[in-house]
């Protein structure tokens, strides 16, 4: 681990399991290495079954060599278990059906689905999380929309009403549409000129 307080943290979950029935099939404690690498934070690779899906370690990101086991017997069954979480970063499945391999990544909550593979990033292929993994996404063009602001204009092209018509206190509109006045500059005194109106 990258340091005490990670071993510290990964232990905790794995104890916690443990005390409430899961069952160690392998690893399940800190490991032991030779010199000269003793001084470092090692935890064994751990493989947990009877872990009921309530348990931290199977609902937090642990970040560590720590993986549950959870039989299913139905396809429904297993997508309801992968998307129970909070978290969707990744997912991987494996099938020898194609229909299946299409129609089970579309419905997993993940920001990408590895089918018989794993960790297969690429460049070309944007990357992100769904609900509490983030926001997002690297790689692809999709990327480049995090570079963007999106400033949408939303003219109203509507005619304006001709309140010249009805007002005494405003000049008649000029046959061309356009009625000039000459307005006192303040800062410069130089009479100018603007439209009070444009057809």
């Amino acid at each position: 681990m990258a340091s005490a307080a990670a071993l510290e943290r990964i232990e905790g979950y794995v104890d916690d399991a443990l005390a409430k029935g899961a069952r160690a099939v392998t690893g399940g404690k800190r490991a032991t290495v030779a010199a000269p690498a003793e001084a470092g934070f090692w935890y064994e690779p751990t493989v947990l079954a009877d872990a009921t899906p309530g348990l931290a370690v199977c609902r937090e990101e642990v970040f560590g060599p720590v993986v549950t086991v959870h039989p299913f017997d139905t396809e429904d069954e297993a997508v309801a278990l992968a998307n129970s979480v909070e978290y969707g970063l990744a997912a991987g499945f494996r099938t020898r059906d194609a229909a299946r391999a299409h129609r089970v990544a579309r419905r997993l909550e993940a920001g990408v689905a590895w089918v018989n593979t794993y960790r297969l990033p690429h460049w070309s292929v944007p990357c992100g999380g769904y609900k509490q993994s983030g926001r997002g996404r690297e790689n692809g063009v999709e990327a480049v929309a995090e570079f963007l602001r999106q400033s949408p204009s939303s003219p109203n092209t509507a005619p304006r009403p001709n309140r010249s018509a009805t007002d005494p206190h405003l000049p008649r509109r000029a046959a061309s549409g356009i009625t000039h006045h000459q307005e006192q500059d303040a800062s410069h005194g130089i009479p100018r000129q603007h439209p009070d109106h444009l057809a």
